[in-house]
């Protein structure tokens, strides 16, 4: 007996064969994230929770493209090898959630890398709605090696309109295009203005590793390029035939010497649309910007502020004081490079506490 198979049938099974190698995921809800890490592809999607104006209803809209998690990933330039995290023959990540958040986890002959996530709240949502990306990478040889990073984003929510991109001063992207982020293009978005909603990646600012140069690009494009992409401006984000409308970013941290044994950090946040103002979410121990809590230093009542003696008042400075030096601590252990915003906190703070100070000493 000869059996015929319709196209229907032979999709069905297609599909269920692709959904089976997707293999185990491991999911942390917060707030208005989802975090998503793929097993088999050790890869990460992250989900923002939205409502659409006039739906009546909620839903998990992803950041990046969630169809096959493999279109986003981490490219490692090693000396001159390059190795994309999740696709290197021979090492096979751990997953796992650690006390911030998931975590995964390779180890490669010469390097030790570990990516950890965790929650962080905009100023002006009531729950968290960004992710805090931390990646850490550990040279295990005893030589130096020259070590570079490039985060490969497959976007999407900016391809229904005429705007796949966006920053503050470049308000209209729509051809291939590369800069070197500033103070005035401090973050990138890929926005889909009918859900009110985005992907936002910040690239510079309190508490991210500032990143040397953007590329945007046409998504296969650019996953055929293993490191340096040669941009076009003339070109658009299709690629014929079949790579239409398909854009994608790619976020290039500089090449910088690792010395033997030495751990070079990488944090990158991003999110749905927002200010760009982050706190620390719940119980999670990420660093976080210290802008505001040094402000709140000296706004906040001290016991002895109002006492008119002048012992008590002593002891309220010293307090304030030896608190910052703490911060201060904290802020230099975090290997982040340290903004000028920062600096300029830590100035008016210092001269606001000299004043104090003086002023102890004339009463």
């Amino acid at each position: 007996m000869t059996h015929r198979f319709s196209p229907r049938w032979i999709c069905l099974v297609v599909f269920l064969v692709w959904m089976a190698g997707m293999g185990r995921s491991l999911e942390i809800f917060q707030g208005k994230i989802r975090l998503v890490i793929h097993e088999q592809f050790e890869r990460f999607i992250p989900y923002a929770r939205v409502s659409p104006e006039g739906s009546g209803k909620e839903e998990w809209v992803p950041l990046i493209v969630d169809k096959d998690p493999r279109t986003s990933y981490v490219t490692l330039r090693v000396n001159d090898n390059t190795y994309r995290l999740g696709s290197i023959s021979g090492v096979r990540a751990r997953i796992g959630k650690g006390p911030e958040g998931g975590t995964i986890h390779w180890i490669l002959p010469e390097l030790e890398v570990k990516q950890t996530f965790s929650f962080l709240r905009s100023k002006e949502s009531a729950e968290s709605d960004a992710l805090r990306i931390v990646l850490e990478i550990t040279n295990l040889q005893d030589t130096e090696v020259s070590l570079g990073v490039r985060y490969t984003l497959d976007t999407y929510l900016g391809e229904r309109s005429s705007t796949p991109f966006r920053t503050p001063q470049l308000p209209a992207i729509t051809r291939e295009t590369t800069f070197a982020p500033d103070w005035e293009n401090w973050f990138i978005l890929s926005e889909d203005s009918e859900r009110n909603m985005g992907l936002q990646v910040l690239l510079r600012g309190e508490g991210v590793t500032p990143v040397e140069r953007v590329v945007l690009a046409n998504w296969k494009r650019l996953s055929e390029t293993l490191w340096e992409y040669p941009v076009n401006p003339t070109r658009t984000f299709t690629f014929l035939p079949y790579s239409i409308n398909d854009s994608a970013i790619a976020l290039y941290y500089p090449i910088l010497p690792l010395k033997p044994k030495e751990t070079r950090r990488i944090v990158t946040v991003l999110g749905n649309k927002g200010s760009g103002a982050y706190l620390v979410e719940g119980s999670y121990s990420a660093s976080a910007p210290m802008k505001l809590d040094l402000d709140n230093l000296l706004q906040a009542p001290r016991e002895g502020e109002k006492s008119e003696d002048p012992k008590a008042k002593l002891l309220t400075e010293l307090s304030r004081l030896e608190e910052f030096i703490e911060r201060i601590s904290k802020r230099v252990a975090d290997s982040t490079p340290v903004s000028r915003e920062e600096i300029e906190v830590y100035r008016k703070v210092l001269e606001e506490l000299a004043k104090r100070a003086k002023s102890q000493e004339n009463q």
